[in-house]
Order: C-alpha cells, then sequence, then structure tokens
C-alpha cells in the first residue's frame, strides 16, 4: 500500500542547533520527510567574568526580559548561581516558548503577551507602553549581537536599558557534502542570522543551487533577508515553532 503521508519524497533539511533539532526532525519523519540536518551555528556560553557587574545588581532592575529559550537556559544559570531573584522583580518572556522554558525552571509568574513571538508584540503591551515603562530600570537577557529594536524603543520610553549577553552565536561546522544539499528540497531556518551563516559555510555553486530550494522562514524580517540573499521561494511560518514549520511545509506541499 502506498505511502500517503503528505510529505512523503520531501527531502527537508534542518538547521536548529544540534540540542535543539530532534523534536523538528522527528516531527517531520512522522510526515514521511527525508530529513537532514546541517546545524547553522553553535551557540556557547559567554565568559562569567563579562557579566559579573550586571548580576551582581540584578535586582536593582524593575524588568527582566528574557529574549530567547537559549536566554532562559544560559542566563538563569549564571543568574542562580550568584543571586535569588527578589519575588518583586518583574519578568518578561519573548514568545510562548521562551515563557515555557522560565515555567520549568520555576518561574511561574511571567509577563507573555498573548499575541506574538517577538519584540514587536511585547512593545505593543500595555505593561511596555511609555507611560508604563517610563524611568523603570530594564535588563534584556539575550545573546550577543541581537537586534537593537528593543532597547532602542525602550529607550524612547524613558526607560533605562542594560543588556546582559550571556551566549554567544558562531557558524557552525559543514557536515553535509554539496551533493546532499543540491539535492534538497526545503530548506528550514529560524533566524536572519542562522540564514546567512548557512550560507556562509557552503561553497558558491552550492549556495546559488541552495536558493532555488523553497525555503521555510519564521518571520517577515527574515523573509525580507531571505529576498535580499536571493532565494526564489518563500513562506512564512506562523512563528519558529516546530508545530508552526511543520504545517507551513504540509500547507504549502498540499497546495
Amino acid at each position: 500500500m502506498p505511502d500517503k503521508r503528505p510529505l512523503q519524497g520531501c527531502s527537508v533539511l534542518v538547521t536548529r542547533p544540534k540540542n535543539q533539532a530532534n523534536a523538528l526532525i522527528e516531527l517531520l519523519k512522522d510526515q514521511g520527510a527525508t530529513v537532514l540536518h546541517q546545524p547553522a551555528m553553535t551557540i556557547s556560553a559567554e565568559p562569567l567574568a563579562a557579566q559579573q557587574s550586571q548580576i551582581r545588581r540584578i535586582n536593582n532592575y524593575d524588568w527582566l526580559i528574557f529574549i530567547s529559550k537559549n536566554a532562559v537556559e544560559y542566563g538563569l544559570n549564571v543568574i542562580e548561581t550568584g543571586q535569588t531573584l527578589n519575588p518583586s522583580l518583574k519578568i518578561a518572556a519573548i514568545g510562548k516558548a521562551t515563557c515555557t522554558a522560565l515555567n520549568l525552571r520555576g518561574y511561574n509568574s511571567i509577563f507573555c503577551p498573548a499575541e506574538g513571538y517577538d519584540s514587536e508584540a511585547l512593545l505593543a503591551s500595555d505593561a511596555f507602553s511609555a507611560d508604563q515603562i517610563q524611568a523603570k530600570k530594564v535588563l534584556i537577557i539575550r545573546g550577543g549581537q541581537g537586534r537593537e529594536h528593543l532597547r532602542e524603543t525602550l529607550e524612547q520610553r524613558s526607560a533605562s536599558v542594560v543588556y546582559l549577553d550571556v551566549y554567544q552565536r558562531h557558524p557552525a561546522t559543514l557536515q553535509l557534502s554539496p551533493t546532499a544539499l543540491q539535492k534538497l528540497d526545503i530548506i528550514t531556518i529560524s533566524s536572519q542570522q542562522g540564514l546567512e551563516y548557512l550560507l556562509s559555510l557552503v561553497d558558491t555553486m552550492t549556495a546559488k543551487t541552495m536558493l532555488d530550494k523553497l525555503l521555510i522562514v519564521p518571520s517577515e524580517r527574515c523573509y525580507n533577508r531571505a529576498v535580499e540573499l536571493g532565494f526564489k521561494e518563500i513562506e512564512i511560518a506562523a512563528n519558529a515553532t516546530d508545530n508552526a514549520m511543520l504545517n507551513c511545509i504540509t500547507h504549502k506541499i498540499k497546495a
């Protein structure tokens, strides 16, 4: 009996870091896809010494904003070794996955917008309006080299904003052959930086071939960058979660 799963015969590239890729890989395989894994980047902790001054003062802030699941993992690993957070300290999360990661670490009173998965959603909330955030001290916990939009907007609203960079991103090492990459049908990507890193790993001919593949991105911002890089067929998932990526692929394949 023929396999009627929607992704049967499709070859899909997953580019999440090694320890974050398994769930998406299994979802795709369950739908019949042949899955290849090539991390676009690796993630490592920032040196502890670079973080000490902010950590010593962490309970002086009004808000902690965790940008991502990685910010939760690497941030709390550092914070909890030297400090206990005051119950009065307010904590915000960018995206449901970040909020869930905080819950799993025992932090349950988290502000997370009901809609949206990015900084814009947080900035659109009443809690971060100019009236509410002015004169507040905010610590943004993130990886280095992130977007400046959140900080700039909060400062425009008269908040005092400081970064705590807790992890670094680096281009990964190429693990797949050019032939394997050229035979792909679909590429999934989680961020602009990941997309740029992925193309930097391969030779010019392979990169040119990859530009012709169906690319699944998590946001309009990432879509715009993909267009600039030369991708021709791009679909925007509802967000960067595993289920959203899978739904976007299956919807496209069924269309």
